[in-house]
């Protein structure tokens, strides 16, 4: 994760949608064909945990949304971002496309932008 994401966490955790991000927990999980039972036992918390966490009445702790995110494959960024209040269209999609990408791609992909933006008026 790269530091701009994590300052980005940092500024919004208060304003993060809890039931979006339950929605995303839910689809990943879903996707994987795991069951609440299953990820609840992975992550060791209860499935009734679990439950309330992908319908949004119970907020994560920072340490299960890590260990949600490892067992389901997504970053935590791709969890938080776009369900922080004050994000754009335009951001959740970015970080869509980069959620599967390695260090080294966001890396690039960022060195890419910065030159696009640099030269924008020359398009």
């Amino acid at each position: 994760m790269t530091n701009s994401i994590k300052i980005y966490l940092v500024i919004y955790l208060k304003t993060i949608d809890y039931t979006a991000v339950g929605r995303k927990i839910r689809a990943q999980r879903k996707k994987l064909n795991i069951t609440q039972e299953q990820l609840a036992e992975m992550c060791k918390v209860s499935p009734s945990y679990i439950g309330h966490i992908e319908r949004g009445s119970r907020n994560l702790s920072m340490n299960t949304a890590v260990q949600l995110c490892s067992v389901l494959e997504i970053g935590l960024d791709f969890l938080f971002l776009d369900s922080a209040e004050g994000s754009s269209e335009i951001t959740n999609c970015i970080n869509s496309a980069l959620s599967s990408c390695t260090d080294a791609q966001k890396e690039n992909f960022l060195k890419t932008i910065k030159v696009l933006a640099d030269n924008i008026n020359r398009i």
